[in-house]
């Protein structure tokens, strides 16, 4: 190969070859290989047969499940609000006697908005209808109604003297501590959400035009500011020492001098040592510099690649959300024992049948929300790739993103969920972790 050159490995370790001779396959000499074929087929029979199990489970689960004894609330007796003959007192609502402030667990029609809001209770063995109505028998307050079920207590509602002691007891009693202090969260943070959002998005727009205009200034003014760090911190440590000197030490003190005196002459070795390499290694940031004004110019001339995580996002929204309906209905699945006495915390009975479908499901949520990404990657990946390959002064190049589904759904299938099923295993490795850690 070239004459002088007596192997591929030896032309290639020549610093002043050219590649003049260096022969390509000519399937691959002007972008991604076309001729494509299936890849890691016994994986693509792995994921669907993975599919078609868990819609078995799913299906399994929408028949025999029992989301109203799991999801609905109860009263002090034990009954589901909203259900057989409480269908009219859908709501939870805890009436606070006036006697005690002690909390009684009722259903009622409606969750009162307002202190003075009048409402409807069925009632339990030890709380009368006709109590809900005596404004005398409980004291009122403003709640807000949580998952269309729970009136848990407004703070901004609460009647004069109302201490938090009687606030902490209702909501323990709701055991919605933290789904309350949440929804409050989402709600009072609502604009920050919003405004997070777009900035981010701004700040990718603001970055990949400076790394298209200023990619070498930012480079260099990064390594160089990285290497001047170290020194100033030597700097700091060594006038630190200066103007300790003289001072009157403890063996304590005047061996942590020793220590920080030493620190000081490993950064300045470290520092010599990185300017060193930072000539060494001069041409390898050229071309990292290079590269990432490609990347910028990729996503400043093909702008719909930013919306390929929001997409990604919102497939994995649905599939997340799909999926916890379908695990809520497998637990309800065992045997539930309301509680009494006004408490939500209910106690499920699996069979072991039940505990190896949902760790199934489990397994099953984790590998296809790593198919879903790697999927979404694989597009981005064929897009960039045909892009640079026939992108050239006079062009713009091809940004095929249909292309990218077309491939990874008919030809990389495999291989993208033999990839994901490897996460899958390492994520349930660390549910079984923090299981046995609990």
């Amino acid at each position: 190969m070239g004459g002088k050159h007596s192997s591929v490995a030896e032309s290639l370790n020549d610093k002043n070859y050219d590649g003049a001779d260096y022969l390509v396959d000519p399937d691959i000499a002007h972008g991604p290989l076309f001729n494509r074929k299936c890849t890691d087929m016994l994986c693509v029979l792995l994921l669907w047969v993975c599919l078609g199990s868990y819609a078995w489970t799913a299906h399994f689960a929408y028949t025999n499940g029992q989301p109203d004894k799991l999801l609905r609330p109860v009263n002090g007796d034990g009954q589901l609000c909203g259900a057989g003959a409480l269908a009219a007192y859908p709501n939870l609502y805890y009436l606070l006697r006036t006697a005690d402030r002690s909390p009684r667990a009722v259903c009622v029609d409606k969750c009162p908005l307002e202190i003075a809001t009048p409402f409807k209770c069925h009632g339990t063995s030890r709380v009368k209808p006709a109590d809900c109505e005596n404004r005398n028998y409980y004291v009122g307050y403003g709640t807000i109604r949580v998952l269309k079920r729970f009136c848990l207590p407004d703070p901004d509602k609460l009647p004069k003297g109302f201490d938090d002691d009687a606030f902490d007891n209702i909501i323990g009693s709701f055991g919605l501590d933290d789904v309350q202090e949440i929804a409050e969260d989402i709600v009072e943070g609502k604009y920050a959400f919003v405004i997070t959002f777009w900035t981010c998005v701004g700040v990718t727009l603001v970055y990949a035009l400076m790394m298209y205009f200023l990619a070498g200034v930012l480079v260099w003014l990064s390594v160089i500011a990285s290497g001047a760090g170290i020194f100033a911190l030597a700097y700091v440590l060594q006038r630190h020492i200066r103007k300790n000197k003289g001072k009157k030490k403890t063996k304590n003190v005047d061996r942590t001098h020793v220590y920080i005196q030493y620190t000081v002459y490993a950064l300045y070795g470290v520092g010599v040592a990185f300017f060193v390499a930072l000539c060494c290694l001069y041409k390898n940031i050229a071309i990292s510099i290079a590269v990432l004004k490609t990347a910028s110019m990729i996503v400043m001339r093909n702008i719909r690649v930013l919306f390929m995580p929001f997409c990604a996002g919102a497939l994995l929204v649905l599939w997340t959300s799909t999926w916890i309906y379908g695990f809520i209905l497998l637990v309800s699945c065992g045997k539930i024992t309301q509680p009494t006495l006004g408490g939500q915390y209910k106690d499920i009975a699996l069979t072991d049948e039940l505990k190896y479908m949902l760790w199934f499901q489990a397994f099953a949520f984790f590998w296809v929300m790593e198919f879903i990404q790697a999927v979404f990657q694989y597009i981005v990946i064929v897009g960039v790739c045909t892009w640079y390959f026939t992108s050239t002064q006079d062009t713009r190049g091809q940004f095929s993103l249909l292309k990218g589904v077309w491939w990874s759904l008919r030809y990389n299938q495999g291989s993208l969920a033999f990839g994901s099923l490897l996460l899958a295993v390492v994520w349930i490795l660390r549910l079984v972790f923090e299981f046995i850690d609990k």
